[in-house]
Protein backbone atom coordinates (compact mmCIF):
# COMPACT_ATOMS: atom_id res chain seq x y z
CA UNK A 1 0.00 0.00 0.00
CA UNK A 2 1.53 3.48 -0.90
CA UNK A 3 2.54 5.57 1.94
CA UNK A 4 1.01 8.83 2.68
CA UNK A 5 0.46 12.17 4.87
CA UNK A 6 -2.19 12.08 7.09
CA UNK A 7 -3.73 15.07 5.21
CA UNK A 8 -3.32 13.58 1.87
CA UNK A 9 -5.06 10.73 3.09
CA UNK A 10 -8.20 12.12 4.70
CA UNK A 11 -8.23 13.85 1.39
CA UNK A 12 -8.75 11.62 -0.54
CA UNK A 13 -11.09 9.44 1.37
CA UNK A 14 -13.16 12.95 1.49
CA UNK A 15 -13.08 12.57 -2.40
CA UNK A 16 -14.09 8.88 -2.67
CA UNK A 17 -15.06 7.27 0.13
CA UNK A 18 -17.37 9.96 1.71
CA UNK A 19 -20.87 8.84 2.93
CA UNK A 20 -22.74 7.34 -0.29
CA UNK A 21 -25.61 9.52 -1.69
CA UNK A 22 -27.06 6.58 -3.21
CA UNK A 23 -27.32 8.05 -6.68
CA UNK A 24 -29.06 6.68 -9.64
CA UNK A 25 -26.36 8.24 -11.53
CA UNK A 26 -24.23 5.89 -13.79
CA UNK A 27 -23.21 7.26 -16.99
CA UNK A 28 -20.22 5.11 -17.63
CA UNK A 29 -22.19 2.18 -17.34
CA UNK A 30 -20.68 0.41 -14.24
CA UNK A 31 -21.72 -2.88 -13.47
CA UNK A 32 -20.19 -4.81 -10.41
CA UNK A 33 -20.56 -8.59 -9.91
CA UNK A 34 -19.22 -10.77 -7.14
CA UNK A 35 -18.50 -14.52 -6.60
CA UNK A 36 -17.90 -16.22 -3.62
CA UNK A 37 -15.30 -19.40 -2.73
CA UNK A 38 -15.69 -21.00 0.38
CA UNK A 39 -18.84 -21.89 2.46
CA UNK A 40 -20.49 -19.75 5.18
CA UNK A 41 -20.17 -21.44 8.22
CA UNK A 42 -18.06 -20.91 11.71
CA UNK A 43 -14.98 -20.20 11.69
CA UNK A 44 -14.56 -20.57 7.86
CA UNK A 45 -12.61 -18.17 5.41
CA UNK A 46 -14.09 -16.60 2.77
CA UNK A 47 -12.66 -15.77 -0.69
CA UNK A 48 -14.58 -13.11 -2.33
CA UNK A 49 -13.76 -11.75 -6.05
CA UNK A 50 -15.21 -8.25 -7.11
CA UNK A 51 -15.47 -7.52 -11.03
CA UNK A 52 -16.24 -3.84 -12.16
CA UNK A 53 -16.61 -3.52 -16.14
CA UNK A 54 -17.44 -0.34 -17.67
CA UNK A 55 -17.83 1.58 -21.13
CA UNK A 56 -14.87 3.46 -22.40
CA UNK A 57 -15.75 6.30 -20.06
CA UNK A 58 -12.52 7.89 -18.31
CA UNK A 59 -12.57 7.66 -14.61
CA UNK A 60 -11.48 10.68 -12.52
CA UNK A 61 -11.55 8.48 -9.40
CA UNK A 62 -12.47 4.76 -8.31
CA UNK A 63 -13.73 3.03 -5.14
CA UNK A 64 -15.86 0.27 -3.54
CA UNK A 65 -18.30 -0.49 -0.98
CA UNK A 66 -18.66 -3.90 0.67
CA UNK A 67 -21.06 -4.37 3.14
CA UNK A 68 -20.11 -7.80 5.65
CA UNK A 69 -23.14 -9.38 7.50
CA UNK A 70 -23.00 -9.42 11.04
CA UNK A 71 -20.35 -11.59 12.36
CA UNK A 72 -18.25 -11.49 9.47
CA UNK A 73 -14.80 -10.00 9.59
CA UNK A 74 -11.79 -8.91 6.96
CA UNK A 75 -8.92 -10.53 6.44
CA UNK A 76 -6.73 -9.28 3.68
CA UNK A 77 -6.44 -8.23 0.11
CA UNK A 78 -5.59 -10.96 -1.72
CA UNK A 79 -4.92 -10.15 -5.49
CA UNK A 80 -6.27 -7.85 -7.88
CA UNK A 81 -5.96 -6.96 -11.92
CA UNK A 82 -1.97 -6.33 -13.13
CA UNK A 83 -1.48 -5.99 -8.70
CA UNK A 84 -3.52 -2.54 -8.34
CA UNK A 85 -4.71 -3.50 -4.73
CA UNK A 86 -6.25 -0.64 -3.41
CA UNK A 87 -4.26 2.19 -1.69
CA UNK A 88 -6.89 2.74 1.19
CA UNK A 89 -8.43 -0.70 2.45
CA UNK A 90 -10.07 -1.74 5.38
CA UNK A 91 -7.68 -3.22 8.51
CA UNK A 92 -7.69 -7.10 9.35
CA UNK A 93 -10.49 -7.98 11.91
CA UNK A 94 -13.23 -4.79 10.01
CA UNK A 95 -16.57 -5.45 9.53
CA UNK A 96 -19.57 -4.01 8.39
CA UNK A 97 -18.90 -1.53 5.71
CA UNK A 98 -15.45 -1.79 4.11
CA UNK A 99 -14.20 0.76 1.98
CA UNK A 100 -11.50 0.39 -0.99
CA UNK A 101 -10.32 3.45 -2.52
CA UNK A 102 -7.39 3.70 -5.46
CA UNK A 103 -5.44 7.01 -6.14
CA UNK A 104 -4.67 6.04 -9.49
CA UNK A 105 -7.75 4.41 -11.47
CA UNK A 106 -7.27 0.75 -12.60
CA UNK A 107 -7.04 -0.99 -16.17
CA UNK A 108 -10.79 -2.35 -16.78
CA UNK A 109 -12.64 -4.34 -16.39
CA UNK A 110 -11.22 -5.41 -12.46
CA UNK A 111 -10.47 -7.83 -10.57
CA UNK A 112 -9.75 -8.14 -6.79
CA UNK A 113 -10.20 -10.89 -4.66
CA UNK A 114 -10.26 -10.48 -0.52
CA UNK A 115 -10.75 -12.54 2.40
CA UNK A 116 -13.14 -12.62 5.20
CA UNK A 117 -13.58 -15.03 8.26
CA UNK A 118 -16.70 -16.11 10.29
CA UNK A 119 -16.24 -14.99 13.52
CA UNK A 120 -19.32 -15.15 14.92
CA UNK A 121 -22.69 -17.22 15.23
CA UNK A 122 -23.65 -18.73 11.71
CA UNK A 123 -27.23 -17.78 10.71
CA UNK A 124 -29.82 -19.93 8.40
CA UNK A 125 -28.04 -17.18 5.83
CA UNK A 126 -27.55 -13.40 5.39
CA UNK A 127 -26.53 -10.94 2.61
CA UNK A 128 -23.37 -9.83 1.57
CA UNK A 129 -24.01 -6.11 -0.48
CA UNK A 130 -21.78 -3.26 -2.04
CA UNK A 131 -21.14 -0.57 -4.90
CA UNK A 132 -19.04 0.94 -7.12
CA UNK A 133 -18.42 4.78 -6.50
CA UNK A 134 -16.24 6.84 -9.38
CA UNK A 135 -16.19 10.48 -11.03
CA UNK A 136 -16.10 11.70 -14.28
CA UNK A 137 -16.06 14.97 -14.70
CA UNK A 138 -18.62 15.71 -11.94
CA UNK A 139 -20.13 14.04 -9.21
CA UNK A 140 -20.12 10.68 -7.41
CA UNK A 141 -21.98 8.88 -9.32
CA UNK A 142 -22.77 4.52 -8.67
CA UNK A 143 -23.19 1.55 -10.00
CA UNK A 144 -26.38 -0.24 -8.93
CA UNK A 145 -26.19 -2.11 -5.59
CA UNK A 146 -25.04 -5.95 -5.66
CA UNK A 147 -26.02 -8.08 -3.16
CA UNK A 148 -24.70 -11.91 -2.19
CA UNK A 149 -26.77 -14.30 0.05
CA UNK A 150 -24.77 -16.44 1.88
CA UNK A 151 -26.53 -19.48 2.93
CA UNK A 152 -25.63 -21.63 6.48
CA UNK A 153 -24.70 -25.10 6.91
CA UNK A 154 -28.03 -27.38 6.79
CA UNK A 155 -29.02 -28.65 10.11
CA UNK A 156 -28.03 -32.12 8.57
CA UNK A 157 -25.12 -32.65 7.05
CA UNK A 158 -25.94 -34.17 2.89
CA UNK A 159 -24.59 -37.34 1.96
CA UNK A 160 -26.13 -37.18 -1.43
CA UNK A 161 -23.89 -40.17 -2.67
CA UNK A 162 -25.06 -42.00 0.48
CA UNK A 163 -21.63 -42.69 1.15
CA UNK A 164 -21.19 -45.77 3.88
CA UNK A 165 -18.18 -45.40 5.77
CA UNK A 166 -17.14 -48.73 7.82
CA UNK A 167 -13.73 -49.49 9.94
CA UNK A 168 -11.89 -52.07 11.26
CA UNK A 169 -8.98 -52.39 13.67
CA UNK A 170 -6.53 -55.31 14.32
CA UNK A 171 -3.68 -55.27 16.63
CA UNK A 172 -3.79 -55.58 20.65
CA UNK A 173 -3.91 -52.28 22.49
CA UNK A 174 -1.06 -51.82 24.85
CA UNK A 175 1.17 -48.43 25.13
CA UNK A 176 3.44 -47.99 22.46
CA UNK A 177 2.02 -50.56 20.08
CA UNK A 178 1.30 -50.39 16.82
CA UNK A 179 -2.59 -50.86 15.30
CA UNK A 180 -4.10 -51.31 11.80
CA UNK A 181 -7.10 -49.54 10.79
CA UNK A 182 -8.47 -50.41 7.47
CA UNK A 183 -11.52 -48.11 6.02
CA UNK A 184 -13.87 -49.00 3.47
CA UNK A 185 -16.15 -46.95 1.74
CA UNK A 186 -19.55 -47.25 -0.52
CA UNK A 187 -21.65 -44.77 -2.00
CA UNK A 188 -24.54 -44.71 -4.80
CA UNK A 189 -23.44 -43.86 -8.79
CA UNK A 190 -23.13 -40.25 -8.12
CA UNK A 191 -19.99 -38.79 -8.85
CA UNK A 192 -18.21 -37.34 -6.44
CA UNK A 193 -14.96 -35.32 -6.09
CA UNK A 194 -12.56 -33.85 -3.45
CA UNK A 195 -12.42 -36.66 -1.61
CA UNK A 196 -11.01 -36.81 1.76
CA UNK A 197 -11.30 -39.70 4.61
CA UNK A 198 -10.47 -37.82 8.24
CA UNK A 199 -9.79 -39.55 11.01
CA UNK A 200 -9.78 -38.12 14.81
CA UNK A 201 -6.69 -39.74 16.66
CA UNK A 202 -7.08 -40.43 20.48
CA UNK A 203 -4.98 -38.12 22.76
CA UNK A 204 -0.99 -39.01 22.40
CA UNK A 205 -1.71 -42.00 19.62
CA UNK A 206 -0.09 -40.76 16.34
CA UNK A 207 0.13 -41.73 12.84
CA UNK A 208 2.61 -44.26 11.49
CA UNK A 209 2.03 -44.58 7.73
CA UNK A 210 0.00 -46.72 5.62
CA UNK A 211 -0.26 -50.35 4.79
CA UNK A 212 0.01 -51.87 1.50
CA UNK A 213 -2.82 -54.72 1.54
CA UNK A 214 -4.99 -56.59 -0.89
CA UNK A 215 -7.61 -54.39 -2.61
CA UNK A 216 -6.44 -51.12 -0.46
CA UNK A 217 -5.28 -47.63 -2.15
CA UNK A 218 -2.73 -45.15 -1.71
CA UNK A 219 -4.42 -41.43 -1.08
CA UNK A 220 -2.44 -38.59 -2.97
CA UNK A 221 -2.44 -36.75 0.26
CA UNK A 222 -1.04 -38.20 3.49
CA UNK A 223 -0.91 -37.43 6.79
CA UNK A 224 2.81 -36.57 8.32
CA UNK A 225 4.19 -39.89 10.26
CA UNK A 226 4.12 -38.72 13.58
CA UNK A 227 1.13 -36.70 13.42
CA UNK A 228 -1.79 -36.93 15.72
CA UNK A 229 -5.31 -35.18 16.32
CA UNK A 230 -7.41 -34.95 13.14
CA UNK A 231 -5.14 -37.04 10.28
CA UNK A 232 -6.53 -36.72 6.99
CA UNK A 233 -6.30 -38.54 3.45
CA UNK A 234 -7.32 -36.83 0.35
CA UNK A 235 -7.50 -37.48 -3.72
CA UNK A 236 -6.99 -35.27 -6.30
CA UNK A 237 -9.02 -36.67 -8.39
CA UNK A 238 -11.49 -39.15 -7.84
CA UNK A 239 -10.98 -42.31 -6.64
CA UNK A 240 -12.47 -45.66 -7.46
CA UNK A 241 -15.29 -46.83 -5.20
CA UNK A 242 -15.88 -49.31 -3.39
CA UNK A 243 -12.72 -47.57 -1.74
CA UNK A 244 -10.40 -49.11 0.60
CA UNK A 245 -7.18 -47.52 2.68
CA UNK A 246 -5.17 -49.34 5.55
CA UNK A 247 -3.00 -47.33 7.55
CA UNK A 248 -1.23 -47.39 10.98
CA UNK A 249 -1.69 -45.90 14.01
CA UNK A 250 0.82 -45.93 17.57
CA UNK A 251 -0.39 -45.97 20.95
CA UNK A 252 0.77 -43.47 23.08
CA UNK A 253 2.36 -44.51 26.65
CA UNK A 254 -0.92 -44.75 28.42
CA UNK A 255 -3.60 -47.69 27.72
CA UNK A 256 -5.20 -47.73 31.00
CA UNK A 257 -8.28 -46.17 29.70
CA UNK A 258 -10.80 -47.47 26.95
CA UNK A 259 -10.38 -44.53 23.72
CA UNK A 260 -12.41 -44.50 21.03
CA UNK A 261 -11.89 -43.68 16.99
CA UNK A 262 -14.12 -41.32 15.17
CA UNK A 263 -14.06 -40.29 11.74
CA UNK A 264 -16.39 -40.08 8.02
CA UNK A 265 -15.84 -39.12 4.46
CA UNK A 266 -15.81 -35.78 3.20
CA UNK A 267 -16.80 -34.65 -0.53
CA UNK A 268 -18.28 -32.48 -2.83
CA UNK A 269 -20.86 -33.47 -5.69
CA UNK A 270 -21.65 -30.40 -7.42
CA UNK A 271 -22.22 -27.54 -4.39
CA UNK A 272 -20.91 -27.41 -0.39
CA UNK A 273 -18.96 -30.39 1.27
CA UNK A 274 -21.12 -33.21 1.89
CA UNK A 275 -19.98 -35.67 4.50
CA UNK A 276 -20.80 -40.25 5.41
CA UNK A 277 -21.79 -40.98 8.37
CA UNK A 278 -19.35 -40.94 11.14
CA UNK A 279 -18.32 -43.66 12.64
CA UNK A 280 -16.88 -44.27 16.02
CA UNK A 281 -14.64 -47.15 16.95
CA UNK A 282 -14.28 -47.67 20.93
CA UNK A 283 -11.07 -50.03 21.75
CA UNK A 284 -10.55 -51.40 25.23
CA UNK A 285 -6.81 -51.91 26.75
CA UNK A 286 -5.72 -55.50 26.58
CA UNK A 287 -6.62 -57.25 29.95
CA UNK A 288 -5.08 -57.44 33.01
CA UNK A 289 -3.88 -60.34 34.70
CA UNK A 290 -4.75 -61.39 38.43
CA UNK A 291 -1.69 -59.17 39.13
CA UNK A 292 -3.31 -55.88 38.11
CA UNK A 293 -0.66 -56.17 35.36
CA UNK A 294 -0.66 -56.52 31.75
CA UNK A 295 0.46 -60.62 30.99
CA UNK A 296 3.94 -60.59 29.59
CA UNK A 297 3.98 -61.85 25.65
CA UNK A 298 -0.10 -60.81 25.60
CA UNK A 299 -3.07 -63.09 26.54
CA UNK A 300 -2.75 -65.01 29.21
CA UNK A 301 -1.11 -68.42 29.18
CA UNK A 302 0.16 -71.51 31.09
CA UNK A 303 2.80 -69.76 33.03
CA UNK A 304 -0.44 -67.17 34.57
CA UNK A 305 -1.76 -70.21 36.45
CA UNK A 306 1.05 -72.18 37.14
CA UNK A 307 1.89 -68.89 39.26
CA UNK A 308 -1.67 -68.88 40.41
CA UNK A 309 -1.32 -72.74 41.51
CA UNK A 310 1.99 -71.63 43.82
CA UNK A 311 0.28 -68.95 45.53
CA UNK A 312 -2.76 -71.01 46.44
CA UNK A 313 -0.26 -73.82 47.84
CA UNK A 314 1.63 -71.76 50.03
CA UNK A 315 -1.37 -70.00 50.96
CA UNK A 316 -2.53 -73.70 52.48
CA UNK A 317 1.00 -74.46 53.68
CA UNK A 318 0.39 -71.39 56.19
CA UNK A 319 -3.30 -72.16 57.31
CA UNK A 320 -1.50 -75.83 58.00
CA UNK A 321 0.59 -74.59 60.28
CA UNK A 322 -1.72 -72.09 62.12
CA UNK A 323 -3.85 -74.95 62.18
CA UNK A 324 -0.94 -77.06 63.97
CA UNK A 325 -0.04 -74.37 65.84
CA UNK A 326 -3.52 -74.00 67.56
CA UNK A 327 -3.49 -77.71 68.74
CA UNK A 328 -0.52 -77.72 70.43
Amino acid sequence: MIRMGRAFTALIAALLIAPAAWSQVNSANMVLTRSVEGFYDAGATLHITIVATKDTTQLLAFALRETLPEGVEFKEVESATFGQTPSIRPAPGDGGELQFAWINVPAFPFTMTYSVEVTGEVQESVDLTGQIEYRTTGGREFSEVTTTTLDGPPPVPLNTAEALLTRAVSGAYEANALLEVTLNVTKNEIAVNEVSLKESLPEGWTYDGVVAQPGTVVADTLPAVGSGGEIAFGWNAPPDFPLSIAYRIRVGNDASSAVSLSGAMEYRTTGRVERSNVVTTALEPAKMGFCGCAPAGGAAGGGDLLLVALVLVSLFAARARLDACSRT
